[in-house]
């Protein structure tokens, strides 16, 4: 068995693909790519594809990964090119390698999510005021956002202020262009529109139904630093 890690791109063809979507689109191109792919046993085998941190209906990305199993070694620029051969446009390869040593899930040692948002604004406002603004922002310890119990119609309170690493801001006209670093995985996750709504509380006029969001891309916190996952391949 050969194990490979692929990082893709959702482009702007796929922005509206849910996650399950995007998981039988990868199935049915490795399919057609004629590529050796492994299955799991018993009565309902099922391919061996494990993807990272699940990405929202309408957010793109040039940053993802994904993990598949292979019965036999292939040549990784044949792969490569027959993979892409065979992508709908709403996905890109961008890259290929092999898993040569142990390494834990991609759910697992994915912690980080940089995205990029775009947000309309209801008024213009100076970059002192939103120096300012993010400042409130910052200075907040507790901003809390309403989120389903898992298997439940009834909301908890979710703190996301310690899962938020980074967030930085500019006008582009009457229009907000926000960069920020979040927590993803297994271990917790911060949506981009609820950064958002945190910065509403504070004063920021942002028509939050009108954002474009933008995944950049995920990675791993290690030594205070951030690592691509094929680092661990």
């Amino acid at each position: 068995m050969v194990q490979i890690r692929i990082k893709y791109a959702k482009t702007n063809a796929g922005r509206f693909l849910s996650h399950l979507d995007l998981m039988r689109a990868w199935e049915r191109s490795i399919r057609r790519s004629g590529l050796p792919l492994a299955f799991s046993q018993g009565f309902n085998p099922h391919p061996k594809i494990s993807f990272g941190s699940a990405l929202s209906v309408g957010v793109t990305s040039n940053g993802e990964y994904m993990d598949m199993e292979l019965t036999e070694a292939v040549e990784l620029t044949q792969l490569k090119e027959r993979l892409t051969q065979n992508l709908p446009p709403a996905l890109m390869l961008l890259d290929a390698q092999e898993i040569t040593q142990k390494t834990e899930a991609l759910m697992a040692v994915i912690d980080r999510a940089r995205y990029q948002l775009s947000a309309q604004l209801t008024e213009t406002i100076s970059e002192t005021h939103l120096a300012q603004l993010l400042s409130d922002f910052w200075a907040q310890d507790v901003i809390n956002v309403l989120r389903f119990k898992k298997n439940s119609r009834n909301k908890r309170e979710v703190n996301i202020r310690p899962s938020i690493f980074a967030l930085t801001a500019k006008m582009d006209g009457d229009c907000l262009q926000l960069e920020m670093l979040v927590q993803t995985g297994s271990t917790g996750n911060v949506r981009p529109d609820e950064v958002v709504l945190g910065l509403m509380s504070v004063g920021l006029p942002i028509v939050n139904e009108i954002m474009t969001i933008h995944r950049e891309g995920l990675y791993v916190a290690k030594d205070n630093d951030l690592v691509s996952p094929f680092v661990f391949c």
